[in-house]
């Protein structure tokens, strides 16, 4: 199985890029928007982009049901209207290189669904 899944607007892909780097230091295996199903993780970047892509609020909500979603604002961007009460965190540009609060919430959310309570202060190790 898959750990993380990021599903992404496409003009996100750099960003997603440099988390699944982060994630993948610290020995996750991450895989692109496709494979959702699968994964422990499914992990939403929103964007103005991506809040427009029914591809991204389409996993979005499958992960939801399945208690799986991760989800992450990367700009000021409104929330899909069905997952605007799931709790989002909002990751700064940089903030998984730079011990960030937030980035360590991210991990440890991550961490829970695939089996590595603690993932976040692994992290503060390295």
């Amino acid at each position: 199985m898959t750990d993380v899944v990021i599903v992404h607007a496409q003009e996100d892909r750099a960003r997603a890029q440099a988390l699944a780097a982060a994630l993948s230091m610290l020995d996750i295996a991450v895989a692109w928007d496709g494979e959702a199903a699968a994964a422990a993780a499914v992990i939403a970047l929103w964007s103005q982009d991506s809040v427009a892509c029914e591809a991204v609020r389409a996993a979005a909500r499958d992960a939801s049901s399945r208690e799986t979603l991760v989800s992450v604002q990367i700009d000021e961007c409104r929330l899909p209207f069905e997952l605007r009460l799931i709790h989002t965190e909002y990751l700064g540009v940089g903030a998984e290189d730079s011990g960030d609060p937030v980035w360590h919430r991210v991990l440890e959310r991550i961490g829970e669904l695939v089996g590595r309570p603690g993932l976040g202060l692994l992290e503060n190790q390295t």
